[in-house]
């Protein structure tokens, strides 16, 4: 469920990686830690957070957050290698997303964008 359709206001400043904290979603700054460590490049901090993970929310939760970060990567990859057009309702919404968060510090490849 959506943070919108369940009268919760989350902060999208923290998935830029600005302030503290969860952003207003419960278990929140454990979320973003792992979603981070998973794609990230350290063994270690991923294992470390994992264990953080499964011992405050359990396996369950554990194996759908692993499963969410790994579709993200995979939809948003797909749909830029195919080109696949946003539709018109979404592309406001994905502009405004991406000014608060600050995308365009980033190239095509993920890295931050040089210049």
């Amino acid at each position: 469920m959506s943070s919108e359709a369940a009268g919760e206001e989350v902060d999208l400043e923290r998935i830029a990686g600005r302030g503290e904290g969860g952003g207003g979603v419960r278990h929140g700054d454990l979320i973003l830690r792992f979603a981070d460590a998973a794609l990230g490049d350290s063994a270690e901090e991923l294992g470390s957070v994992r264990r953080e993970f499964e011992a405050s929310l359990g396996s369950e939760a554990l194996v759908d957050a692993a499963a969410i970060v790994a579709i993200f990567s995979c939809n948003v990859r797909v749909a830029d290698a195919t080109g696949i057009p946003l539709d018109e309702p979404n592309q406001d919404v994905r502009l405004e997303t991406a000014e608060i968060i600050g995308i365009e510090r980033f190239d095509e490849t993920g890295e931050p964008a040089s210049g």
